[in-house]
C-alpha cells in the first residue's frame, strides 16, 4: 500500500492529466475519457482520505 506522500503524488499526477485532457477535449466534461479519468481520481482521493483517517485513529486513542 502506498504511504500518504505517495498517494498525494499519484493524485496530483492524475489531476494534472485530467486538466490536460479537459483542455484537449475543449472543456467537454461529458466526454467519456474525461469522466473515466475523473472517476479514477475520485477513487484515489477516497482511498487517500481513508488512509489518512486510519493513520489518525491510533493518535486519537492515545488522548
Amino acid at each position: 500500500m502506498l504511504n500518504l506522500n505517495e498517494q498525494q503524488h499519484e493524485i496530483e499526477t492524475l489531476r494534472l492529466r485530467l486538466h490536460e485532457l479537459v483542455l484537449a477535449k475543449s472543456g467537454n466534461l461529458a466526454d467519456q475519457e474525461v469522466t473515466d479519468l475523473s472517476a479514477m481520481l475520485d477513487t484515489l482521493i477516497v482511498r487517500y482520505e481513508k488512509t489518512k483517517a486510519e493513520n489518525l485513529k491510533p493518535q486519537l486513542s492515545l488522548r
